[in-house]
């Protein structure tokens, strides 16, 4: 079985991504922070919460990586407050692009 890493996985469309995975045969694991995800909506799911912009969160992710070997990433994890986005675009540009990027650093390091 292969093992699916969805990061934002407890948000609204993580969370139907996380469902779909488990029907189709696959072993979803969530990373999410939970600052606008929900608990309620991974249970019965392996989660780690974790914020990829944290540096230690970021070390501790990078033992999972290890840990877990998986085989593949669907990366759904982001700032998403719309009215917020409105006010502060730069804020919200940099996070997300710095989220993908301390992902992308670990999807090649751990040769997913």
């Amino acid at each position: 079985m292969k093992k699916i890493l969805v990061t934002g996985g407890a948000g609204y469309i993580g969370s139907f991504i996380v469902r779909r995975l488990k029907e189709d045969g696959f072993e979803p694991f969530v990373i999410d922070d939970f600052s606008a995800g929900h608990m309620e909506a991974i249970e019965g799911f392996r989660y780690f919460r974790a914020n990829f912009l944290d540096g230690s969160d970021l070390k501790k992710i990078d033992k999972l990586f290890s840990v877990e070997k998986f085989d593949g990433v669907i990366h759904m994890a982001s700032l998403i407050q719309m009215g917020e986005s409105f006010k502060n675009p730069g804020k919200y540009f940099h996070s997300n692009l710095n989220i993908a990027l301390n992902l992308l650093d670990l999807i090649v390091r751990h040769n997913i």
